[in-house]
């Protein structure tokens, strides 16, 4: 059995302990949201996406993975987002459109047949932390053909409420590069010491 000196101990955990703070110096903020149909056309639908930084109202585009939503019949793929502030300053916006659709500030125009997208506001900005949050509004819209359009509205009364939209924002801590290396060396210096120092 090898027996490694308490000091040299001492001074690996020292070590360790000193750059602890660094093992995850980044952080990348998942954001979580979802449409949870009640009435309407429009099924329920979500998607998940990473952010290096927390999205305000001039943060512009972003990226995520593309999804659908769907009617059970149509389709409207969303392959753009944007983050951006209304004209007048009350409130800011995540905006998310099919792409041949034109994302103004806190709306989606659409032009043609089977575009569409919608748009979730808060009230004078975007969330700015962590957690789980209730957008002021939100409104989806999605056309057929030039006569046909569907729509869905959270919050709503009646018929004009049509679900509910949920939003959360989770920190996720992400190794430095440095952890990487730091482990590795470490393992190297368990096994040199194994294989040379006298038990």
């Amino acid at each position: 059995m090898i027996r490694v000196p308490k000091i040299l101990l001492g001074l690996l955990f020292m070590a360790f302990a000193s750059s602890a703070n660094t093992l995850f110096a980044n952080t990348l903020f998942l954001y979580q949201i979802s449409y949870d149909a009640t009435s309407g056309p429009i099924q329920s639908f979500g998607v998940s996406f990473v952010s290096q930084n927390l999205l305000t109202g001039s943060s512009g585009a972003f990226a995520f993975n593309p999804f659908p939503i769907t009617d059970g019949t149509d389709a409207w793929v969303m392959g753009k987002a944007i983050a951006t502030f209304s004209k007048f300053g009350f409130a800011q916006c995540l905006n998310f459109a099919t792409l041949d659709s034109f994302l103004p500030v806190c709306g989606v125009e659409v032009f043609s047949d089977h575009e569409g997208g919608f748009s979730a506001f808060f009230q004078d900005s975007l969330p700015t932390q962590p957690g789980t949050f209730t957008p002021d509004g939100v409104l989806g819209a999605f056309t057929i053909d030039p006569n046909t359009a569907e729509f869905f509205q959270v919050p709503g009364t009646g018929s004009l409420g049509t679900g509910s939209f949920n939003f959360k924002i989770t920190e996720v801590p992400v190794p430095e590069p440095s952890t990487w290396l730091l482990i590795a060396s470490g393992l190297i210096g368990i096994a040199f010491l194994k294989k040379y120092l006298p038990e």
